[in-house]
């Protein structure tokens, strides 16, 4: 389709209010944008309006007001992953060309001086609205521009690399720490925040530098089993709003903060038991089918110790095992996302890595009381982090 095509077809869909020039320039950036990229594409209302504006008064009660809605009316583009909007996931919908027409071909278009200055700061704007989303991201950037590694770390890389071991992560970390142009970050559904350091093997780790100084990781403990105690507080507060009696799951809930709060609740669990056998099984349990956990020792200990707990872990893993894992990450994501900010505001440069914080070693104690602060603030929990 060229662009009297789509006015055609616009106006066909008694969409007229569309087909003035600067709008079908601005819905032919929108399917070029699809085009170039390929297949399905993840794209937000509000980067479509960056394209081309919504309508805000539109004269026609009938006119659709959203580009994207618009070209999906017309049969242009097609859905193939709703926007996810849950508390624990958030997603753009994901679309992708609709097949009926065929590869995507070139065509002649003329669009707008506006037009042409919007897309030559496309790459300046698109930094400035993440950034405006994820408060830490732009922080993260600056910190990732100063990431660096020993001479140590240098040896012990290449020493791995001849000898094959763990290549391909080592390969993953080195060439965007050679090309600056390479070091991108990503924030998933559940708010994880990845970028190319967490493909760092975990022998190299010690030997980063941040802007040529001596780093360290500070990590969670019991990360899973924290987050835990936030799911069961969600479902306290649901069968709350649907009328539920929760007095029983409110009592154990607090048994188990309590448990959290004294020590280890890996030994408190598994007594006797090797703590990090028990505590690999029993982190495996809690992401597979339940069909297969609750053949495992170290479940049925978590389950003997806060029954109702557990029930809930079933009920969220009942059609999809997966499901708990996401509201873990979520939680987990929130924590690290809280004490990195804190961490910034007092301009500390911190790299979040999943469950932990890599940051100048000098600030360790610094980090590890503002990773307490955080921990509180999303979970209620005293937790001591102060040290490895």
């Amino acid at each position: 389709m060229g662009e009297n095509e789509i006015k055609d077809l616009i106006a066909s869909k008694k969409q007229t209010e569309w087909t003035s020039k600067k709008r079908i320039a601005g819905v032919l950036l929108i399917l070029d944008y699809f085009a170039r990229k390929g297949g399905a594409v993840s794209m937000s209302s509000e980067l479509s309006r960056q394209y081309v504006s919504t309508f805000k008064r539109a004269k026609n009660p009938a006119t659709i007001r959203q580009p994207l809605a618009l070209l999906v009316h017309l049969g242009l583009i097609e859905i193939t992953q709703k926007a996810i909007a849950t508390p624990h996931r958030k997603a753009s919908a994901r679309y992708r060309l609709n097949p009926a027409y065929g590869k995507p071909r070139p065509i002649q278009t003329s669009i707008t001086r506006q037009q042409v200055e919007k897309m030559a700061t496309a790459a300046q704007r698109q930094e400035t609205r993440l950034n405006r989303r994820h408060r830490t991201r732009e922080g993260i950037a600056a910190t990732l521009s100063t990431i660096g590694i020993s001479s140590a770390g240098n040896e012990l890389a290449l020493m791995m690399l001849t000898g094959g071991e763990k290549a391909q992560g080592i390969g993953k970390f080195l060439k965007p720490l050679n090309e600056p142009s390479l070091r991108k970050i990503k924030i998933d559904p559940s708010g994880t925040i990845h970028h190319f350091v967490k493909n760092c093997p975990r022998e190299l780790k010690p030997h980063l530098l941040l802007d040529g100084k001596p780093s360290v990781i500070v990590d969670m403990k019991a990360a899973h089993l924290v987050c835990l105690l936030c799911v069961a507080r969600d479902r306290i507060k649901w069968m709350g709003d649907n009328g539920r009696n929760a007095a029983d799951l409110e009592g154990e809930l607090a048994r188990y903060k309590a448990t959290l709060e004294s020590g280890d609740i890996y030994e408190e669990l598994g007594g006797a038991a090797d703590r990090k056998k028990f505590k690999k099984t029993l982190l495996s349990s809690l992401n597979m089918a339940t069909s297969k956990a609750i053949h495992l020792p170290p479940y049925q200990r978590l389950k003997a110790s806060f029954p109702r707990i557990v029930g809930i872990i079933q009920d969220i893993k009942q059609n999809d095992h997966r499901a708990l894992s996401k509201q873990l990450q979520h939680f987990t994501a929130k924590i690290i996302e809280a004490a990195t900010h804190e961490a910034q505001c007092m301009e500390i440069a911190t790299l979040p890595d999943t469950d932990a914080m890599i940051v100048p070693k000098q600030f360790e104690t610094l980090a590890r009381t503002l990773l307490n602060n955080a921990i509180h603030e999303v979970t209620g929990l005293n937790l001591d982090n102060s040290k490895p």
